[in-house]
C-alpha cells in the first residue's frame, strides 16, 4: 500500500530477521533503498537504517506482536481575532500532547519536535515520516472572549486521509472537560483500549480557569529562552499563582524562570538575586505536588548552577525522569550536569537518548553540540553545529558554541569570524563578547582584546554582568593574578559558569597548578 514508506519497512525488516530470514531482510532493505533513489532521489529514514545495523551485528532481534500506535500533534492554528491569542491555541496542542502521552500503548512525539512544523505547508506523509509516527492530529482554534471553537483532524500518515474529525463548540470555563473529550476521541479511533479514567490522562493542575490561561501566557512566553520572555513569563506565572495559590505547575514555572534569569547563558540577574528565589518556588512546587516532575527538575538546576552540589543535583533530575521519562529538559540537563562532572560517555549515551525521543528537538541538537565540545570532541562538534546552522543559519547560540568549540581547538581566526557573527545578528552579548575577546587575545590582537574588556566591565555598571565572562579574556591575555581575582569573584557571587570549570577545554591547561587547584577546592555550597 505504501512501498515508498521507511518506517514501515524498517519494522518488516526486523520481523523478518525475527522469524529467522537475516539474509532475506537484508535484500528486502537493499531493494527498498533502490526504489527510493529511483523514485524520489533520497536515502532512507534513519528508522530504517538502524534496523539494517542491528540485523547485520546480529543484534537480538525480538518479534513485535503488534506495531507500536505513534503519533503526533502539529500546532493548531489560531483562527482567533487577535493574534495574542496564539498562546492559547499553543497552549492546547502542548496540553493534548501531554495527555497523549500519558494513554499506555501510545507513542507520542514530543512538543519540541512537532513544533519544528509550525507555520509549514508540508505533506503529512512527509511530516510523519520525519517524526518517525504513524497519524497526526492537526487543527485549529478560534477563541473570542470566553467562547472557543476547536476543530480537530485525525490523519492517516500513509495516505493522508482522516481518520476521525470533530468540531467542538465551548466556553473557557469548560476547557478542562474539552481536553478530556478530545483526547478520549482521538483515542478512540486508533487501535488502543481507552483508559478506564481519561481524567487521570488530563490532569488539569488547576481548577481555577483564569490561573490556568494565566498559566498558558506563561508558558508561551517562558519557551522563547529570551531575558524579555523569562521575564514575561514570570509575571504570568505570578498572576496564575494569585489566582490559584495551589497551582503547582505555575510554582514550577517561576521556579523555571528565575533559574534561567540567574543563569549567566540565559539571564541578565546576580545568582544570588535570582537563584534563592528560584529554589523557593520549585521547593512550594514539590511541597504541593510531590510527583511534579518540573519541580525536581528545576530544584536539580539550581542545586547543579548555583550550589554546586552535583550529588543533590543528579538525584532531583534523575527523580524528575523517574516520574516523567520522556521528559525532554530533565534529558538535557542531566547531560550537562553528567559532562560538567566529566562523565563524558553517560553524558552523550543520555543526550543520544534524548534525540531518539524528540529526534527534531533543536534544544537537544544544541546540548549534543556542548557535550561533544566538554567531551574534546571537536570535529563532531563543529559538524553537528553546522548541520543545526544549515537548518538555522541565524541562530546566535550556535554561532556562539562554534566560536567557543574553534577556540577549544586552536583555530582563533574561525573563532573571531563566529563570534563577529553572533554579535552582529543578535547585539553585543556578554558571551559572544567573551569569545571575541579571546580569539582576538590569542591572535596577538590585544588592544582590541582590552577594549572587549573594557566594554564588558562598562555594561556591568548599568545590569548585571557576570565577572566569568572576563576570565577567559585575562587568562588569554597572560594576566594571571587579575585572572584569579576574577575567579574568586565569580566564586562569590556564585557564578553558573563555574560548574563547568572542571571540564570545559579552556582551563585545563592549569589543572595541576598549586593556586588554581586551591581555588577549585574552595567551590562549595553556600552557607
Amino acid at each position: 500500500a505504501d512501498p515508498l514508506n521507511s518506517r514501515v519497512m524498517a519494522a518488516y525488516v526486523e520481523a523478518q530477521a525475527a522469524g529467522g530470514d537475516r539474509a532475506g531482510a537484508l535484500r528486502a532493505a537493499q531493494a527498498h533503498e533502490a526504489l527510493l533513489r529511483k523514485e524520489l532521489d533520497t536515502e532512507p529514514a534513519v528508522q530504517l537504517r538502524e534496523a539494517v545495523e542491528r540485523v547485520r551485528a546480529g543484534a537480538a532481534i525480538h518479534p513485535p506482536s503488534v506495531l507500536a500506535v505513534s503519533i503526533a500533534v502539529l500546532p493548531f492554528l489560531n483562527l482567533s481575532p487577535e493574534r495574542e491569542n496564539e498562546y492559547f491555541s499553543d497552549g492546547m496542542t502542548e496540553e493534548l500532547t501531554n495527555a497523549l502521552a500519558r494513554v499506555p500503548g501510545l507513542r507520542v512525539a514530543s512538543r519540541t519536535s512537532a513544533f519544528t512544523f509550525k507555520g509549514r505547508d508540508l505533506d503529512a506523509r512527509e511530516i510523519a515520516e520525519r517524526l518517525g509516527v504513524g497519524a497526526l492530529v492537526e487543527g485549529s482554534v478560534r477563541k473570542v472572549g470566553d467562547r472557543i471553537r476547536l476543530t480537530a483532524q485525525l490523519v492517516n500518515a500513509a495516505d493522508g486521509c482522516h481518520l476521525w474529525s470533530e468540531t467542538y463548540e465551548r466556553t473557557l470555563a469548560d476547557v478542562f472537560r474539552l481536553q478530556e473529550q478530545l483526547s478520549a476521541a482521538i483515542v478512540r479511533a486508533l487501535p488502543l483500549g481507552l483508559p478506564a479514567n481519561m481524567a487521570a490522562v488530563v490532569p488539569s493542575g488547576t481548577h481555577v480557569v483564569g490561573a490556568y490561561t494565566l498559566y498558558l501566557r506563561g508558558r508561551y512566553f517562558a519557551q522563547r529562552r529570551t531575558v524579555d520572555g523569562l521575564r514575561v513569563g514570570l509575571e504570568y506565572f505570578e498572576q496564575a499563582i494569585e489566582r490559584d495559590p495551589g497551582y503547582a505547575l505555575a510554582y514550577a514555572g517561576i521556579a523555571e524562570c528565575w533559574a534561567l534569569l540567574g543563569f549567566e547563558e540565559f539571564g541578565d540577574l546576580a545568582p544570588r538575586d535570582a537563584m534563592p528565589r528560584a529554589k523557593a518556588a520549585a521547593d512550594r512546587a514539590l511541597a504541593i505536588d510531590p510527583l511534579i516532575a518540573e519541580g525536581h527538575l528545576w530544584s536539580g538546576v539550581v542545586a547543579f548552577l548555583y550550589e554546586y552540589d552535583w550529588p543533590q543535583a543528579e538525584a532531583a533530575l534523575l527523580r524528575a525522569l523517574d516520574l516523567s521519562p520522556h521528559y525532554s529538559p530533565a534529558h538535557t540537563w542531566h547531560a550537562v550536569l553528567l559532562s560538567a562532572v566529566g562523565r563524558h560517555e553517560e553524558a552523550l549515551a543520555r543526550i543520544r537518548g534524548a534525540e531518539a525521543i524528540d529526534p527534531l528537538s533543536f534544544p537537544i541538537q544544541t546540548v549534543l553540540t556542548h557535550v561533544l565540545h566538554y567531551a574534546g570532541r571537536y570535529e563532531e562538534a563543529v559538524a553537528r553545529l553546522h548541520a543545526l546552522l544549515d537548518i538555522e543559519p541565524h541562530n546566535p547560540r550556535a554561532h556562539g558554541w562554534l566560536a567557543r568549540t574553534y577556540t577549544a581547538m586552536g583555530r582563533p581566526k574561525d573563532a573571531l569570524a563566529a563570534a563577529e557573527w553572533a554579535i552582529a545578528s543578535s547585539g553585543r552579548q556578554a558571551s559572544f563578547l567573551m569569545s571575541a575577546g579571546v580569539a582576538l587575545a590569542e591572535l596577538g590582537r590585544e588592544a582590541e582584546a582590552h577594549a572587549i574588556l573594557a566594554e564588558l566591565r562598562a555594561a556591568a555598571s548599568g545590569h548585571y554582568v557576570s565577572p566569568a565572562f572576563c576570565t577567559p579574556i585575562l587568562r588569554a591575555l597572560g594576566l594571571r593574578t587579575e585572572m584569579m581575582e576574577s575567579l574568586r569573584k565569580s566564586l562569590e557571587e556564585r557564578s553558573g559558569h563555574l560548574a563547568f570549570i572542571m571540564s570545559e577545554p579552556r582551563w585545563r591547561a592549569l589543572r595541576g597548578d598549586h593556586e588554581f587547584e586551591a581555588f577549585l577546592g574552595g567551590i562549595h555550597p553556600p552557607k
